[in-house]
């Protein structure tokens, strides 16, 4: 058997294992603050499931996928943070009176709020009949200025179907 680091195998003409080091999820250029091209991050371009093939996503678009993610996770779900989460998935097929449904957007900005990144944010719903599917637009506001996304609700998913600055 032949060493290779802290690899060990049988002498044959097989390469040594290549070792990937981890994509940086910090804008080197930020110099650590919340300024520069990745102020809001830099992670994996996706909400709730990693695809075969992906990309890096920074910027409002990976503010949000994290509020997206947020907003379709269980409450409790998350070992390390018992606080994360509001799964916007368990609100379908269910009529709203008007005070569940302010109860409703009451959590979805409260949820909003505990990323440090967001200083203000309002939430707007609308159905598709049934009440099978749903979309909650999030107007956020962060020190850069405001941004709205829309998020399309269904039984299986929480996806990000739009983001634009507001002028």
């Amino acid at each position: 058997m032949a060493d290779v680091g802290d690899f060990a195998f049988d002498a044959c003409d097989c390469p040594p294992p290549v070792v990937a080091t981890p994509p940086v999820l910090v804008d080197p250029q930020s110099s650590g603050n919340l300024s520069g091209p990745g102020r809001f991050g830099i992670d994996v371009d996706a909400v709730l499931d990693v695809p075969l093939r992906w990309n890096l996503a920074s910027g409002t678009r990976n503010l949000g996928n994290n509020l997206a993610r947020r907003l379709g996770t269980v409450l409790g779900s998350m070992p390390d943070d018992p606080n994360y989460g509001f799964d916007l998935r368990d609100m379908l097929n269910g009529g709203f009176t008007p005070t569940q449904l302010g109860q409703l957007r009451a959590s979805v900005v409260a949820e909003c709020l505990k990323d440090p990144r967001v200083q203000d944010c309002q939430a707007a719903f609308s159905w598709n009949s049934p009440q099978a599917a749903f979309t909650a637009t999030l107007t956020i506001t962060t020190a850069d200025g405001v941004f709205t996304f829309v998020l399309g609700v269904s039984d299986v998913s929480v996806a990000l179907l739009d983001s634009q600055v507001n002028q």
